[in-house]
């Protein structure tokens, strides 16, 4: 090998590790974001399920300020950690328990009160919103 073979070769190497390695600086931050996010999605959608089921609304509780949601069909709590940033847009009438909670409600017939939850997490963040009329939740934004 020549020693401009070498350069070359350095160069290259050199360039891949600063493209790739800041993608993979954390990676588990950006899953732990999304794990989080399809976790509510899919505690939405089994709430509206139920609300079906039961012949009666339900809904989904979120307390900003104790970072947790609850799930009024079964009532189990489901804690949040503490370096993620929640935001929740919801109907205030909804909110039985106060300032810094909002609540989502299904109802019987498929619907919902509708909404718009925001993650934010180490500089990333995904909205999640919940359609009235339909009652499904899905990301209307992503990173």
């Amino acid at each position: 090998m020549s020693m401009v073979e070498l350069l070359v070769v350095l160069v290259i190497v050199s360039l891949a590790y600063t493209l790739i390695l800041p993608s993979m600086r954390n990676p588990t931050q950006s899953v732990s974001l999304r794990a989080i996010t399809q976790n509510i999605s899919s505690h939405l959608a089994a709430s509206r399920s139920r609300s079906i089921a039961t012949g009666r609304p339900l809904g989904v509780t979120f307390d900003i300020s104790n970072h947790l949601y609850r799930l009024e069909m079964d009532g189990r709590s489901f804690v949040l950690p503490r370096e993620l940033r929640l935001a929740v847009t919801s109907a205030r009438s909804l909110s039985r328990e106060g300032p810094g909670t909002a609540r989502i409600l299904f109802y019987p017939d498929g619907s919902s009160s509708g909404g718009n939850i925001r993650l934010e997490q180490h500089g990333r963040a995904i909205d999640l919103g919940v359609e009235r009329l339909t009652a499904r939740a899905q990301v209307v934004q992503a990173p």
